[in-house]
């Protein structure tokens, strides 16, 4: 792919496109390769949410936190790729194994904590934290990633609240599900209903 990328396999789809594990021959490492859907003359606010996602994922340099690489177009797609983390979302996690102790759940809560202040410090707000965008490898480090609908925290609070509702419903806050102004409490409550969830086994509002 793109006269670099050695695709290697899928690992996972969703209605922006494709992600693929895949070898960067140039500098013989594994990354991850997302794939947009349709060509670069298609849905033209799907390109900008993936120009944005890595735009804002660069700002960001913090073991919590899933690295971005690079944006680009290769045979009519357009593309990004991000640092591979091998292991399982904590959604995948939960499935298998069910609520976490207390222990083992304390360092995923303390390290999504530890992510989440790395991206606020940036001025960032992530908007769509939840345990498919949490993963979690082998050796227990946990890392936040996928920033394909994070916004710049608007010095001008006024200028966020234009009535757009995006995210995940399960875990989004009131004022984020009214379309309101948002703020870094949004993001916090996020993670408020992640860790409801990690240590229940159940969602705080269905």
């Amino acid at each position: 792919f793109a006269g670099r990328y050695e695709l290697l396999s899928e690992l996972g789809k969703g209605g922006m496109g494709v992600v693929f594990r895949a070898r960067d021959r140039e500098l013989d490492e594994e990354v991850a390769l997302k794939v947009l859907k349709g060509g670069p003359d298609g849905d033209t606010a799907q390109v900008d949410r993936l120009r944005q996602e890595i735009k804002l994922a660069r700002a960001i340099t913090h073991p919590n936190v899933v690295r971005a690489f690079d944006f680009g177009e290769s045979g009519g797609s357009r593309f990004l790729t991000m640092e591979y983390v091998p292991g399982f979302t904590l959604r995948q996690l939960t499935s298998r194994q069910g609520t976490l102790a207390l222990g083992p759940g304390l360092q995923v809560a303390k390290q999504l904590c530890r992510g989440l202040a790395a991206v606020h410090a940036a001025g960032i707000l992530h908007l769509d934290i939840k345990p498919q965008n949490i993963m979690v490898l082998s050796n227990g480090v946990v890392k936040l990633m996928d920033f394909g609908i994070a916004r710049i925290e608007q010095a001008d609070p006024s200028a966020a609240a234009d009535g757009t509702v995006v995210g995940t419903p399960s875990y989004m806050s009131p004022e984020q599900a009214t379309g309101r102004t948002l703020d870094p409490r949004s993001d916090l409550y996020a993670v408020g209903a992640v860790l409801f969830e990690l240590f229940t086994g159940a969602q705080p509002f269905a």
